[in-house]
Parts: C-alpha cells; sequence; structure tokens
C-alpha cells in the first residue's frame, strides 16, 4: 500500500510540474506575441488599414496553426465578410463596432489579393504589409 501512495505522489508532483510548465510558457509566449504584433484596442472607424487590423485581430490563429492560413488563398470577400460577421467554429464574431462594414470590406478584399506568406516566423518578425 506504502509503495502506491508513494507512486501517485511521485506522478502527482510529475503532473504538477507539467501543468506549471505548460501555464508558464503559455503566459510567456502570449506575451512575447503581444510584444510583437500590434495588439492595441481599436474600435470600428479608428483602424489604419487592412494590414494593420490583420495583424490586430486576424493573425494570432491564422498564423499560428489555430485556424487556417486565409493569405494567399483567394477566399471570396463575400465569404470572408459572412464568416467574419457570423463566426465559425472557433472563430469568434466580429460586431460593427469593432470593424465597421467599409473597414470589413476593404480587409476582405486585402487578404483576398494577398500573397501567402513565407513562414509563420516570417510574419511576425517582419510583420505583415
Amino acid at each position: 500500500m506504502n509503495k502506491v501512495t508513494n507512486a501517485n505522489r511521485q506522478n502527482f508532483g510529475f503532473y504538477a510540474v507539467m501543468v506549471i510548465i505548460i501555464l508558464a510558457s503559455m503566459y510567456f509566449s502570449k506575451k512575447s506575441l503581444a510584444e510583437r504584433v500590434d495588439y492595441q484596442a481599436y474600435s470600428a472607424g479608428q483602424w489604419k488599414n487592412s494590414a494593420q487590423i490583420y495583424r490586430s485581430l486576424c493573425i494570432y490563429c491564422h498564423q499560428t496553426r489555430i485556424a487556417p492560413v486565409i493569405l494567399g488563398r483567394h477566399y471570396s470577400p463575400e465569404a470572408l465578410k459572412v464568416l467574419v460577421r457570423s463566426g465559425i467554429n472557433t472563430m469568434p464574431t466580429f460586431r460593427v463596432t469593432e470593424i465597421n462594414n467599409k473597414e470589413l470590406e476593404d480587409l476582405a478584399a486585402w487578404v483576398e489579393q494577398s500573397p501567402a506568406p513565407a513562414t509563420t516566423e516570417s510574419v511576425f518578425s517582419k510583420g505583415v504589409k
């Protein structure tokens, strides 16, 4: 019985350390990502251009394999606008107060015309133009 208890303690310690490592890596990766990507809080009408909107709202998921890469795939702007407004699966919806209809139209056209990124790292280190 005592050996089972010691084994359980060892397993608990191992899993506790793993959880701490995972949480720490999540914290620090978000922090470094926020430093590399333009994460300022803007609302509709305050965006400078479509590239800034993409860097602030889209790149975290669509350039890190959380969601499909959308640049260079020539998606229909109409389809992109519907997805942005309604969301799908894990993609959140974006309200008109976050990105207005004109900004969304420009973003959808920009995404459709943009070339595919060479690598994820190049997008973060050099920025999306």
